[in-house]
């Protein structure tokens, strides 16, 4: 399994937010055209975060062979 445990993604929030979900996409770009979407989830239920807070994100990734 490959995770980013030692180096978190950290997302800013500057308003109270309501976070559904969240996903890994290829492109960091908000409203790009295109790339490849690795992974999408969305909550069992909706996550307020506060104005000024960091929501610290752990992933993680385990490859598994089909034959």
């Amino acid at each position: 399994a490959v995770t980013n445990d030692a180096n978190r993604v950290e997302l800013g929030f500057p308003a109270v937010t309501t976070v559904q979900g969240a996903a890994i996409i290829s492109t960091p770009t908000k409203g790009a055209a295109a790339g490849i979407l690795l992974s999408a989830v969305k909550f069992a239920s909706p996550k307020v975060v506060d104005s000024d807070s960091i929501l610290r994100v752990l992933v993680g990734i385990e490859f598994a062979s089909l034959s």
